[in-house]
């Protein structure tokens, strides 16, 4: 009987302390905001496209910068959107990134895309940009996806 209180009290205590860790790992990255970013495809010549993704993820500066110096990126992917399952067109690639006031801000610029790599099908096209936040590992730390664009490329 004793055997079996002290494998409750193991237990509990071992509860306890799982969530007291996870309560102390929880909030580190809570006021870390969503990804929010813009996608803009422009004509850049006959049979090209330039693409563009400028975008932020709200957090103190210290905040962006500590993430920034421990390592973290950000990357990108280019999709075209279907109904049944989206195309990869470009990426992953990485982004440019800065810590400001406004948070963790970064930007792609990619320029004379060829259209047949952004004529994901054959009616129009829909793209978009997913944008991760990324730790040094590797794992995500947050995550987005920007608006969709939509042409016959």
């Amino acid at each position: 009987m004793s055997s079996i209180r002290s494998l409750i009290r193991i237990l509990a205590v071992s509860a306890a302390l799982t969530m007291a860790v996870g309560a102390a790992a929880g909030p580190a990255h809570a006021s870390i905001g969503s990804v929010q970013a813009k996608l803009t495809v422009s004509p850049y010549k006959p049979g090209y496209h330039n693409v563009a993704v400028f975008g932020k993820v709200p957090m103190t500066r210290t905040e962006a910068q500590g993430l920034i110096d421990s390592g973290h990126r950000v990357t990108m992917k280019l999709w075209g959107e279907d109904t049944f399952s989206d195309d990869l067109l470009m990426g992953p690639y990485n982004a440019t990134y800065f810590a400001t006031d406004a948070g963790l801000e970064f930007h792609k610029v990619r320029l004379g895309i060829p259209d047949s790599v952004l004529n994901e099908d054959w009616g129009g096209d829909e793209l978009y940009v997913g944008v991760r936040v990324q730790t040094p590992t590797g794992g995500t730390l947050r995550s987005g996806e920007t608006n969709r664009q939509y042409g016959s490329f």
